[in-house]
């Protein structure tokens, strides 16, 4: 059972269990408030701390409830309206054997297999329906908090962006910063390309050939990359794919202001598509963004050293449907997405190879706006806060003079726990959000060369495989991008 199924049936195990321990209703409140805390505590089933602090906060609210003595009893227990008719006086639940009522619209019914709840014991069978589904029956010790998070989504809980917002905004600004990342490199780094009559002579010395020929000052470009995500985790079980389109233009300054150095300067803009199926609330997840990216680079000691730079900001438009399986819910939501990236590498030349160490971050930050979905409920905007620091390096060969074969290798770390930990929260009250702060990014690709295309520029044709390994949140990503430059 979910969250939500999980508040009704909580609040009837613990009253059951807890009104059943003797004369609680001679005691204060505060008395009382106190009796239900300790008894929890002390019980060996609720073990998770999350669990058991949910199941406080219900039993005090029943406790506190002025409506005690009524067949009907009215309140708000964790945000959510909550009714329920006892048919009898409410201290008398321990004698019923079934109990119904309504959360936030929702007919919920609790049943035990015992002669009543004041005999249920926990290796009794608890059945937990919502609008006539069963979404729980099993025995009371077994219940998981899966079961409690499902309990949840079935009455319309739990949207998508609450889970996965930090996981598809890292992914989406790891696509943005990679296709733009890799056109700089084109741009301002060596590469290793061996000639027909053997390797190029500089002063002397055998080099390999910058991407930046000084003929060539103005590139265009594009970029197409398709990942494929999921989450394995139960709370929060995912899958789906991410589509990214980027299509760029840049130009090449050459020792910019007598510093020393070359500068590009480019402008891009990306169209991204998100889909997921979101099995933990049964329900689609759909997002289309459209990006903005000015970016730049700078190179030292012909291309020894590149240091690359952007700025992302996304326009996000949203949609989410959940219990498809009980009563399909639906909404709509705006959002925005401000990305920050830098890049430092170097770049050292052997022969047809090209060793190229560096570190790089990415700092990310989401805001999803709050709606009203299908049935009235009002969804909390969501804040996402992403910030990665990387190291690692990139190995590129050059069998051919048209074609190099490269594969690169960085760890990645989730610096927000470490600088600021309130920023990272789960907007569910049983979780379910990864906490897995480290991931290992390794790809393959391949270059492919043709000068003089067809008469209008340098063509390089680039294909890639990557994937990503991190516990929980493992992603696979497919790219293919091409430049002409001239």
């Amino acid at each position: 059972m979910n969250t939500k199924n999980f508040l009704l049936t909580t609040t009837i195990i613990v009253s059951a269990l807890l009104l059943n321990s003797g004369p609680a209703y001679s005691k204060t409140l505060a008395e009382k408030q106190a009796g239900v805390s300790s008894a929890i505590d002390r019980s060996t089933k609720f073990t998770d701390p999350t669990l058991r602090a949910i199941l406080k906060d219900i039993a005090k609210g029943v406790v506190a409830n002025p409506s005690l003595q009524a067949r009907t009893v009215s309140g708000t227990i964790l945000g959510q309206n909550v009714t329920v008719d006892s048919a009898t006086d409410f201290k008398n639940i321990p004698l019923l054997k079934k109990l119904t009522g309504s959360i936030s619209g929702h007919n919920v019914e609790v049943t035990t297999s015992a002669v009543n709840f004041a005999r249920s014991s926990t290796t009794d069978t608890l059945v937990v329906t919502v609008d006539g589904k069963i979404v729980y029956s099993g025995r009371i010790k077994d219940i998981k908090q899966s079961d409690l998070l499902n309990a949840w989504n079935n009455l319309g809980q739990t949207n998508a962006n609450q889970i996965t917002s930090r996981e598809t905004a890292r992914a989406a600004s790891k696509a943005i910063v990679s296709g733009i990342s890799q056109r700089i490199g084109f741009s301002l780094a060596p590469r290793a390309r061996k000639k027909d009559t053997g390797q190029v002579m500089l002063d002397g010395n055998l080099v390999g050939i910058s991407s930046g020929d000084a003929s060539q000052k103005i590139a265009v470009w594009s970029n197409f990359s398709y990942t494929f995500l999921s989450n394995t985790q139960e709370l929060s079980k995912y899958d789906g794919h991410l589509v990214t389109g980027l299509l760029g233009s840049d130009y090449l300054v050459e020792n910019a202001g007598g510093i020393g150095g070359d500068i590009l300067l480019g402008l891009a803009v990306s169209r991204e598509g998100l889909g997921l199926d979101t099995k933990f609330n049964t329900g689609i997840l759909g997002t289309d963004g459209t990006s903005l990216v000015p970016y730049f680079g700078y190179r030292l000691f012909d291309g020894a050293v590149v240091f690359d730079a952007l700025y992302a900001h996304t326009w996000l438009d949203s949609s989410a449907s959940r219990n498809r399986e009980v009563g399909e819910v639906t909404g709509n939501y705006g959002g925005s997405r401000n990305a920050w990236a830098a890049n430092l590498n170097y770049h050292h030349i052997m022969d047809n190879w090209v060793i190229s160490p560096g570190v790089g971050m990415v700092y990310a930050h989401e805001l999803q706006s709050n709606f009203n979905d299908s049935v009235g409920a009002d969804q909390a905007s969501t804040e996402t806060y992403v910030g990665d620091l990387k190291a690692g390096g990139r190995i590129t060969y050059a069998p051919t003079s048209d074609i190099e074969i490269y594969t690169s290798h960085y760890y990645s770390y989730d610096m927000i726990p470490y600088f600021a930990p309130r920023l990272l929260s789960c907007a569910t009250p049983l979780g379910g959000c990864s906490t897995i702060r480290g991931e290992v990014q390794s790809s393959v690709g391949t270059n492919f060369y043709k000068d003089n295309f067809s008469g209008f520029g340098d063509l390089t044709v680039t294909g890639e495989l990557g994937h990503t390994f991190r516990e929980n949140t493992p992603s696979s990503m497919v790219n293919a991008s091409a430049r002409l430059a001239f």
